[in-house]
């Protein structure tokens, strides 16, 4: 009865016009994630970089959700300019560390693609100074 069940509820998913994608397991979207960055340029569009990342809600082997992008924010750089940052999952959790180290960081401002990474990201928010 169970296996009609999951059967039931892949078949639905891949009726829903492609909104959602089966895949084996987190480590194989991080592993998409990360060498989707290398297709990335400084100054492209928004809506370029995210087609580029993707948009998918993915159900992973366990039947978990995982979001991609994981979230969005709004953040005040110390130039005192606003800036939007995509988090995208690109490496496997290790032991003891925080989810933070598990995303790298989109920087966007007025739509267009200034750099990725936590380093960039650091510079942009610290102004390059250590924290």
């Amino acid at each position: 009865m169970r296996k009609y069940a999951v059967a039931s509820l892949v078949i639905l998913m891949l009726l829903l016009d492609g909104c959602m994608i089966l895949l084996p397991g987190e480590s194989q979207v991080r592993r998409k994630n990360g060498s989707r960055l290398a297709e990335l340029n400084i100054g492209i569009d928004k809506d370029e970089a995210i087609e580029i990342m993707g948009t998918e809600m993915l159900l992973l082997w366990n039947m978990r959700m995982m979001y991609n992008p994981y979230r969005t924010e709004t953040v005040k750089g110390a130039d005192g300019n606003l800036y939007e940052v995509v988090y995208y999952y690109t490496r496997d959790p290790q032991k003891g560390a925080n989810k933070n180290e598990e995303l790298t960081p989109l920087v966007f401002k007025e739509c267009k693609l200034t750099g990725w990474g936590w380093t960039y990201f650091n510079d942009i928010t610290t102004g390059g100074k250590k924290r």
